[in-house]
Protein backbone atom coordinates (compact mmCIF):
# COMPACT_ATOMS: atom_id res chain seq x y z
CA UNK A 1 0.00 0.00 0.00
CA UNK A 2 2.86 2.51 0.79
CA UNK A 3 4.08 3.89 -2.48
CA UNK A 4 6.44 6.86 -1.36
CA UNK A 5 9.48 4.63 -2.76
CA UNK A 6 7.61 4.13 -6.29
CA UNK A 7 7.37 8.48 -6.05
CA UNK A 8 11.06 8.51 -5.86
CA UNK A 9 11.28 6.31 -8.26
CA UNK A 10 9.36 9.00 -10.56
CA UNK A 11 11.13 11.96 -9.36
CA UNK A 12 14.62 10.65 -9.70
CA UNK A 13 14.26 6.96 -12.03
CA UNK A 14 12.64 9.23 -14.82
CA UNK A 15 15.59 11.17 -14.55
CA UNK A 16 17.67 9.28 -16.97
CA UNK A 17 21.36 8.85 -18.40
CA UNK A 18 19.96 10.44 -21.51
CA UNK A 19 18.80 13.92 -19.37
CA UNK A 20 21.22 15.44 -21.38
CA UNK A 21 19.41 14.63 -24.65
CA UNK A 22 16.55 15.82 -23.28
CA UNK A 23 16.99 19.22 -21.92
CA UNK A 24 19.28 19.22 -25.20
CA UNK A 25 15.65 18.72 -27.19
CA UNK A 26 13.89 20.99 -25.06
CA UNK A 27 16.40 23.79 -25.54
CA UNK A 28 16.20 23.94 -29.03
CA UNK A 29 12.72 23.69 -29.26
CA UNK A 30 12.40 26.94 -27.09
CA UNK A 31 14.74 28.85 -28.46
CA UNK A 32 13.03 28.23 -32.29
CA UNK A 33 10.02 29.11 -31.24
CA UNK A 34 8.75 33.27 -30.10
CA UNK A 35 7.80 33.54 -26.31
CA UNK A 36 3.97 34.00 -25.98
CA UNK A 37 2.24 35.35 -23.14
CA UNK A 38 -0.30 33.98 -21.10
CA UNK A 39 -2.09 36.44 -18.73
CA UNK A 40 0.83 37.49 -17.08
CA UNK A 41 2.77 34.66 -17.63
CA UNK A 42 5.47 34.27 -20.82
CA UNK A 43 5.84 30.52 -21.95
CA UNK A 44 9.09 28.66 -22.52
CA UNK A 45 8.44 28.09 -25.98
CA UNK A 46 8.67 24.25 -25.39
CA UNK A 47 6.66 22.27 -27.70
CA UNK A 48 7.61 18.68 -26.88
CA UNK A 49 5.44 15.98 -28.22
CA UNK A 50 5.58 13.66 -25.65
CA UNK A 51 3.83 14.08 -21.68
CA UNK A 52 6.42 15.82 -19.57
CA UNK A 53 7.31 18.15 -16.77
CA UNK A 54 9.75 19.99 -16.54
CA UNK A 55 12.57 21.20 -13.35
CA UNK A 56 11.88 24.68 -11.64
CA UNK A 57 14.07 25.98 -9.47
CA UNK A 58 13.50 29.10 -6.83
CA UNK A 59 16.20 30.77 -4.84
CA UNK A 60 15.78 31.99 -1.66
CA UNK A 61 18.61 33.33 1.47
CA UNK A 62 18.24 29.53 2.80
CA UNK A 63 19.28 27.93 -0.99
CA UNK A 64 17.72 26.30 -3.28
CA UNK A 65 14.68 24.35 -4.40
CA UNK A 66 14.12 22.23 -7.47
CA UNK A 67 11.16 20.30 -8.76
CA UNK A 68 9.31 19.29 -11.44
CA UNK A 69 6.34 21.04 -11.97
CA UNK A 70 3.71 20.52 -14.99
CA UNK A 71 3.97 23.65 -16.80
CA UNK A 72 5.47 25.36 -19.54
CA UNK A 73 5.23 29.23 -18.25
CA UNK A 74 8.86 30.73 -17.68
CA UNK A 75 7.72 31.89 -13.90
CA UNK A 76 5.95 29.44 -11.67
CA UNK A 77 5.18 31.51 -8.51
CA UNK A 78 8.36 32.01 -8.54
CA UNK A 79 10.06 29.13 -9.81
CA UNK A 80 12.04 29.24 -12.44
CA UNK A 81 11.57 27.11 -16.02
CA UNK A 82 14.44 25.25 -16.64
CA UNK A 83 14.87 23.20 -19.94
CA UNK A 84 15.44 19.78 -17.89
CA UNK A 85 12.22 17.59 -18.03
CA UNK A 86 10.88 13.82 -17.24
CA UNK A 87 8.74 12.19 -19.45
CA UNK A 88 5.12 10.97 -17.33
CA UNK A 89 2.40 8.59 -17.83
CA UNK A 90 -1.30 9.49 -16.54
CA UNK A 91 -0.44 7.16 -13.63
CA UNK A 92 2.81 9.58 -12.78
CA UNK A 93 0.75 12.89 -13.34
CA UNK A 94 -1.91 11.49 -10.51
CA UNK A 95 1.06 10.78 -7.98
CA UNK A 96 2.50 14.10 -8.82
CA UNK A 97 -1.06 15.79 -8.30
CA UNK A 98 -1.32 14.09 -4.78
CA UNK A 99 2.30 16.08 -3.89
CA UNK A 100 1.43 19.58 -5.38
CA UNK A 101 3.74 21.72 -3.79
CA UNK A 102 6.21 19.33 -2.48
CA UNK A 103 9.64 18.95 -3.28
CA UNK A 104 12.02 16.22 -2.32
CA UNK A 105 14.33 16.74 0.98
CA UNK A 106 17.08 14.89 -0.18
CA UNK A 107 17.49 16.84 -3.94
CA UNK A 108 17.29 19.71 -2.07
CA UNK A 109 19.05 18.98 1.18
CA UNK A 110 20.70 22.30 1.61
CA UNK A 111 17.37 24.19 1.94
CA UNK A 112 15.75 21.52 4.33
CA UNK A 113 19.11 22.10 6.51
CA UNK A 114 19.18 25.63 6.02
CA UNK A 115 15.58 26.00 7.46
CA UNK A 116 15.75 23.99 10.23
CA UNK A 117 18.90 25.55 11.25
CA UNK A 118 16.94 28.57 10.79
CA UNK A 119 13.95 27.70 12.81
CA UNK A 120 16.21 26.02 15.53
CA UNK A 121 16.29 28.79 18.27
CA UNK A 122 13.79 29.23 20.73
CA UNK A 123 12.09 32.27 21.78
CA UNK A 124 10.19 33.79 24.82
CA UNK A 125 6.80 35.26 24.69
CA UNK A 126 5.00 36.98 27.55
CA UNK A 127 1.68 37.65 28.47
CA UNK A 128 0.79 41.11 29.15
CA UNK A 129 -2.70 42.48 30.30
CA UNK A 130 -3.77 46.04 31.79
CA UNK A 131 -6.31 48.79 31.20
CA UNK A 132 -6.94 51.82 29.70
CA UNK A 133 -9.42 55.15 30.38
CA UNK A 134 -10.71 56.22 26.71
CA UNK A 135 -12.80 59.28 25.89
CA UNK A 136 -15.53 59.09 23.38
CA UNK A 137 -16.94 62.35 21.66
CA UNK A 138 -20.85 62.11 20.35
CA UNK A 139 -24.05 63.48 19.53
CA UNK A 140 -26.54 62.72 21.61
CA UNK A 141 -30.92 62.80 19.62
CA UNK A 142 -30.92 66.50 20.43
CA UNK A 143 -27.86 66.75 19.08
CA UNK A 144 -26.10 68.30 21.83
CA UNK A 145 -22.31 67.10 22.13
CA UNK A 146 -21.67 64.12 24.64
CA UNK A 147 -18.55 62.47 26.08
CA UNK A 148 -18.38 59.18 27.80
CA UNK A 149 -15.43 56.94 29.41
CA UNK A 150 -14.90 53.65 29.04
CA UNK A 151 -12.68 50.85 30.58
CA UNK A 152 -10.56 49.22 27.66
CA UNK A 153 -8.43 46.22 28.43
CA UNK A 154 -5.42 45.00 26.35
CA UNK A 155 -3.97 41.88 26.48
CA UNK A 156 -1.67 39.39 23.89
CA UNK A 157 1.87 37.99 23.78
CA UNK A 158 4.89 39.85 22.93
CA UNK A 159 8.41 39.09 22.72
CA UNK A 160 9.36 42.47 24.54
CA UNK A 161 9.95 41.59 28.36
CA UNK A 162 9.85 44.96 29.28
CA UNK A 163 6.09 45.68 27.52
CA UNK A 164 3.52 47.55 29.82
CA UNK A 165 1.35 45.24 31.99
CA UNK A 166 3.90 41.62 31.74
CA UNK A 167 2.11 39.16 33.93
CA UNK A 168 4.83 37.30 34.56
CA UNK A 169 3.62 34.25 32.47
CA UNK A 170 6.16 33.20 29.81
CA UNK A 171 5.95 30.79 27.04
CA UNK A 172 9.36 29.04 25.86
CA UNK A 173 8.45 28.16 21.90
CA UNK A 174 9.81 26.11 20.29
CA UNK A 175 9.92 24.58 16.45
CA UNK A 176 9.54 21.22 15.39
CA UNK A 177 9.68 19.85 12.20
CA UNK A 178 7.23 17.45 9.30
CA UNK A 179 7.75 15.95 6.01
CA UNK A 180 5.25 14.36 3.95
CA UNK A 181 4.80 10.82 1.87
CA UNK A 182 2.37 9.87 -0.63
CA UNK A 183 0.48 6.86 -0.18
CA UNK A 184 -2.01 4.87 -2.42
CA UNK A 185 -5.12 4.03 -0.41
CA UNK A 186 -8.71 3.28 -2.24
CA UNK A 187 -7.41 3.29 -5.77
CA UNK A 188 -5.95 6.85 -5.32
CA UNK A 189 -2.97 8.55 -4.32
CA UNK A 190 -3.38 10.72 -0.94
CA UNK A 191 -0.41 13.00 0.83
CA UNK A 192 -0.19 11.74 4.70
CA UNK A 193 1.83 14.37 7.08
CA UNK A 194 4.49 13.03 9.47
CA UNK A 195 3.94 13.88 13.29
CA UNK A 196 6.32 16.47 14.63
CA UNK A 197 9.72 16.30 14.96
CA UNK A 198 12.93 18.18 16.56
CA UNK A 199 15.46 17.06 13.49
CA UNK A 200 14.30 16.72 9.90
CA UNK A 201 16.41 13.17 9.78
CA UNK A 202 14.57 11.51 11.73
CA UNK A 203 11.64 11.38 9.02
CA UNK A 204 12.94 12.12 6.09
CA UNK A 205 13.47 8.17 4.76
CA UNK A 206 10.14 7.36 5.40
CA UNK A 207 8.85 11.17 4.52
CA UNK A 208 10.52 12.09 1.87
CA UNK A 209 8.57 15.38 0.75
CA UNK A 210 8.31 19.01 2.04
CA UNK A 211 6.71 22.65 1.90
CA UNK A 212 8.82 25.60 1.85
CA UNK A 213 8.09 25.88 5.26
CA UNK A 214 7.74 22.57 7.75
CA UNK A 215 7.51 23.56 11.37
CA UNK A 216 5.12 23.97 13.90
CA UNK A 217 5.71 25.80 17.27
CA UNK A 218 4.91 24.34 20.90
CA UNK A 219 5.58 25.88 24.22
CA UNK A 220 6.13 25.25 27.94
CA UNK A 221 4.74 27.86 29.96
CA UNK A 222 6.35 29.39 33.07
CA UNK A 223 5.17 31.94 35.77
CA UNK A 224 8.05 34.56 36.42
CA UNK A 225 7.43 37.53 38.84
CA UNK A 226 7.71 40.91 36.96
CA UNK A 227 11.18 41.85 38.02
CA UNK A 228 13.08 38.59 36.43
CA UNK A 229 11.54 38.94 32.69
CA UNK A 230 14.63 41.34 31.94
CA UNK A 231 16.87 38.83 32.90
CA UNK A 232 15.57 35.90 31.03
CA UNK A 233 18.27 34.12 28.94
CA UNK A 234 17.12 31.49 26.42
CA UNK A 235 19.95 29.52 26.41
CA UNK A 236 19.63 28.51 29.98
CA UNK A 237 16.86 26.94 29.22
CA UNK A 238 17.92 24.92 26.03
CA UNK A 239 17.38 21.32 27.93
CA UNK A 240 13.99 21.77 27.85
CA UNK A 241 13.15 20.75 24.63
CA UNK A 242 15.29 18.69 22.01
CA UNK A 243 17.27 20.19 19.55
CA UNK A 244 18.29 18.96 15.47
CA UNK A 245 22.15 18.48 15.39
CA UNK A 246 23.72 21.40 13.74
CA UNK A 247 27.43 20.60 13.76
CA UNK A 248 26.90 18.56 10.73
CA UNK A 249 25.38 18.68 7.37
CA UNK A 250 25.35 14.40 7.34
CA UNK A 251 22.17 13.09 6.05
CA UNK A 252 21.75 10.02 7.89
CA UNK A 253 19.55 6.89 7.27
CA UNK A 254 19.10 4.12 9.67
CA UNK A 255 22.25 5.31 11.99
CA UNK A 256 24.30 5.22 8.62
CA UNK A 257 25.59 8.38 7.22
CA UNK A 258 24.66 8.47 2.97
CA UNK A 259 25.51 11.86 2.04
CA UNK A 260 27.87 14.77 3.40
CA UNK A 261 27.57 17.96 1.82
Amino acid sequence: MLIYATIHAVLRGLVMSNLKLKRTAAFVLALSIPLATSGCSKKSGCELPSRHFHLYIKDSNLGTISKYIDSENTDYWGYEWTPDYIEVTKEDEKAFDAMYGLYDGKDNWDYVFNYMKHKSKDWFEFYYKYYTEETETYEDSDGKTRTKTKRVKHSGWSTDPTHRGNTGETRLYHNRFYGYRILFKNGKYIKERSNDVDDVRDIIDDYPYFDEEFSNSCYHTFNFSSSRLTSLNVEDFYDYFNHPRLDTKDIYIENEKVKTI
